[in-house]
């Protein structure tokens, strides 16, 4: 005859095994952190069948354990039952002691455990009797906390506890990771709209433009230059600063150039060829940024023809 709590024991174990697999396959493919959040506890809820869950993040101003998502019955409870990070009387508690310690609070009879006794009366109406709860750690620190009620007694054994430690460290990494691909969106985003700053004020500008590199070759150019040399623009990228000065070899040119980026920012004047081969007097305004990088556009005014 099978023992029937060694069976209950195995089943749970089971299904809180399959809920684990799933949190796994879940935070690689969720696309906001909000998805995270709700998924993991309606998983835990839904597949390893434990009667509420929730995710509280900390409040630094506060120290509240706030609310983020929560699944199950009664969830109302995890907005009810309020929970600090400090040490006043709502923060000595079971989420409050693991998160405070960073050592995960395992509460198997949670109507007699004496860190319980602000919160026993809901979670007796709730049918509640046990609780676990996981610091969720960002950069070793605690951040947050996963929160997890059962209806049975003595439910969290050793085997049930190692799991959901690992679904919180999958959560805490699909955290991370979807914190680190929104950092490099923003960032993206910043980059594409100073890009389209640059080149509105590049294009309209009523002095010509230029961005070259260290060689002297002609990366950007704006109409207003394009104008001042007959050139298309299209003909200019394909050019080099020495297909431009008149009396100066390329040699020379990628040589006066490096010397300009080294001084930082310089004015002067030269003599520049148009397509009709015509000349025409300019003087320059060399600017750059950080030594290594792409310089910035040079600015040039007509000063002559000839």
């Amino acid at each position: 005859m099978v023992d029937l709590d060694i069976q209950a024991q195995v089943e749970r174990f089971g299904r809180l095994y399959v809920a684990s697999s799933q949190v796994s396959r879940l935070v690689m493919r969720c696309q906001s952190r909000e998805e995270l959040l709700q998924e993991v506890v309606r998983i835990l809820v839904d597949v390893g069948k434990f009667a509420m869950s929730f995710i509280s993040w900390l409040d630094p101003v506060t120290q509240q354990l706030v609310p983020v998502s929560r699944f199950g019955s009664a969830d109302d409870y995890a907005d009810w039952a309020r929970m600090f990070a400090d040490d006043r009387p709502e923060g000595r508690g079971p989420g409050g002691t693991a998160f405070r310690t960073g050592v995960p609070y395992i509460c198997n009879d949670f109507l007699n455990d004496p860190a319980t006794v602000l919160w026993r009366e809901v979670a007796r109406l709730a049918g509640w009797r046990a609780s676990a709860a996981f610091p969720i750690l960002v950069d070793g620190a605690p951040h947050g906390l996963l929160s997890v009620y059962g209806r049975e007694v003595g439910i969290f054994g050793p085997d049930q506890v190692e799991l959901l430690g690992q679904v919180t460290l999958d959560l805490a990494f699909g955290l991370d990771h979807l914190a680190g691909r929104e950092e490099h969106r923003q960032v993206q985003e910043f980059l594409r709209q100073r890009e389209d700053s640059h080149r509105t004020i590049l294009q309209t500008a009523m002095d010509g433009f230029w961005l070259v590199d260290s060689q002297g070759h002609l990366l950007e150019v704006n109409d207003t230059y394009c104008q001042m040399s007959g050139y298309t623009a299209e003909e200019l990228l394909a050019m080099s600063v020495s297909d431009l000065v008149a009396n100066q070899t390329a040699d020379e040119t990628a040589t006066r150039i490096r010397k300009l980026m080294l001084q930082g920012e310089a004015r002067f004047e030269s003599q520049h060829r148009r397509k009709d081969g015509s000349t025409f007097a300019i003087e320059a305004r060399c600017a750059e940024g950080k030594r290594g990088q792409v310089p910035r556009p040079v600015r040039q005014r007509t000063g002559g023809v000839s």
